[in-house]
């Protein structure tokens, strides 16, 4: 019979694991100009490692890579504005997608596009409290039509890495 520390060490380190992996995507992805002239438009790529979590792991397991990769990325590269808008994007994202998880019916890919669009949405919420006004919000549609594109993106992504997890026996 295993000990339970051994089944938490397990998991901790299951949790480092997928917050370096999306930890360096994200970084990977700040090196790379998208769609210049679009702040804010980016493909989300370590989203991915997000949603697997989610699907696999649970929220709680979610919310703890989540934070620990917006923390990192806020020390080692985004700075505090960085942080406050992926903290602010991040924790609305993450709990639309919970919601959205319970309703039957809502694909990967719808719960990915709710996320996305959340995300923007917590960004411009922040945009709108940095610079004191609410004109950040003119760039909403931009931001909610790239959030749905991406987030399909995503979620294509993400249903491939779970398909070929799933085949292969799973990650524990």
């Amino acid at each position: 019979m295993r000990k339970t520390w051994d089944i938490k060490a397990g998991r901790i380190a299951r949790l480092g694991m997928f917050a370096a992996l999306a930890l360096a995507l994200g970084w990977l992805e700040a090196q790379l100009p998208f769609l210049p002239g679009l702040p804010g438009v980016k493909l989300g790529i370590a989203n991915t490692v997000l949603l697997y979590v989610l699907m696999l792991e649970g929220g709680g397991s979610a919310f703890c890579v989540m934070l620990v990769r917006v923390l990192l990325a806020g020390i080692l590269y985004a700075g505090f504005s960085g942080f406050c808008y992926s903290l602010a994007g991040g924790l609305l994202s993450l709990g639309v997608m919970l919601l959205l998880r319970r309703v039957k019916g809502i694909s990967l890919v719808g719960i990915s596009c709710g996320g996305a669009a959340a995300h923007n949405f917590g960004q411009l919420c922040v945009a709108c409290i940095w610079i004191g006004h609410r004109a950040a919000l003119a760039y909403a549609p931009v931001l909610l039509l790239s959030g749905i594109l991406t987030g399909a993106a995503t979620a294509v992504c993400a249903k491939l890495v779970l398909r070929g997890i799933r085949k292969g026996g799973g990650t524990r």
